[in-house]
């Protein structure tokens, strides 16, 4: 199951290297590139978080919390005793 932050991270990545070959083969300006997935970055960070706040509540669900984090929820581990 792939989850929404691993799709999100290798996306970014793979764009990131994409920016810095054109920069590399045509000349392209890197700066600008970088711009660009930085704004790319931040509108990433603003559907990650919306769909964080929407299923926050869900995300107890183990299937919920994988496909958002990619993490199982932790197990239910009764109170300790003092």
């Amino acid at each position: 199951m792939r989850s929404l932050a691993g799709f999100r991270a290798e996306w970014l990545s793979q764009l990131r290297d994409a920016i810095e070959q054109e920069a590399r083969e045509e000349g392209k300006d890197i700066v600008e590139g970088y711009l660009l997935l930085q704004a790319a970055e931040v509108l990433w960070s603003q559907l990650y978080g919306a769909m964080e706040d929407k299923f926050s509540p869900r995300a107890t669900n183990p299937r919920i919390r994988a496909l958002l984090r990619g993490t199982p929820a932790l197990p239910n581990v009764p109170a300790s005793k003092p």
